[in-house]
């Protein structure tokens, strides 16, 4: 189960509670149903007053402390650091990554397929972009290009890309989506 942390109202404290809704919880844990009987009731439970203190006591919690999408950066001498994506970049789920010099000015870019149409209905579809390019400075630092400006467009369930070559030489760019047909793209020289 997902939870998330709120300011109580009342006294601005930090207090858990579940982000799923209360048929989602009751379909898994039908007994929740007899403590909460209505979904406003639901809604201002707690999470450690939903559950009691020996119900919880054989669970295993994890927590997520970074969120962005990001790369890992390799300092030298076995450092390595975290350094989170553009802004643009954290607009949906990122599923593939390649880096490579796609402009061909010796620093390396970074092409994206992203999207996920498999989350929890209640939720939506994360579809907030179509492929994305980020064009680097050869320090760390990606600019997001357009539509426009990179030629790449993925709008389906993005999965997985691909490097290839054709037969004569050139390179080719292959997104998967799911339950859609391969978008093939070519580097054009510059």
């Amino acid at each position: 189960m997902i939870t998330l942390y709120l300011k109580d109202t009342a006294g601005g404290t930090l207090k858990e509670f579940t982000a799923h809704g209360r048929d989602d919880v009751v379909d898994q844990l039908p007994f929740i149903k007899k403590r909460s009987l209505t979904y406003a009731q639901f809604g201002r439970t707690s999470f450690d007053k939903l559950f009691s203190k020996e119900e919880l006591q054989n669970s295993v919690k994890y927590t997520a402390n970074y969120l962005s999408s990001a790369f890992v950066r390799n300092n030298g001498h076995g450092n390595f650091s975290l350094e989170p994506l553009p802004a643009t970049a954290q607009f949906s789920t990122i599923n593939a990554m390649i880096a490579d010099d796609f402009d061909k000015d010796g620093k390396l870019d970074v092409c994206v397929n992203t999207n996920d149409f498999g989350t929890d209905p209640a939720n939506g579809r994360y579809d907030a972009l179509n492929g994305l390019v980020l064009k680097g400075d050869g320090k760390g630092h990606f600019q997001p290009l357009t539509i426009e400006q990179s030629g790449i467009y993925i709008p389906g369930n993005g999965k997985g890309l691909a490097k290839l070559k054709n037969p004569n030489g050139n390179y080719l760019l292959v997104a998967g989506q799911n339950k859609d047909p391969l978008k093939v793209f070519e580097l054009k020289d510059r």
